[in-house]
């Protein structure tokens, strides 16, 4: 597996091979990096929003 391609250059590395293996190969692995980066993307986001809490003072200011 390539350091910096992951599972995408992996893929690309052994497409022959995969080929071989089956066409559908390709779109389930393909499928499941994209649902897992979707997963990674989501929690990402989610963690994100937690750690925007509102500045008590700021928001304080802003109504003076």
């Amino acid at each position: 597996m390539k350091e910096n391609g992951g599972l995408m250059g992996w893929i690309v590395e052994n497409a022959t091979e995969i080929k071989a293996i089956g066409g559908s190969a390709i779109v389930i692995l393909t499928a499941a990096y994209l649902y897992i980066a979707g997963l990674i993307k989501e929690k990402q986001r989610k963690n994100q929003e937690l750690s925007k809490t509102p500045d008590i003072l700021k928001v304080s200011k802003a109504k003076k």
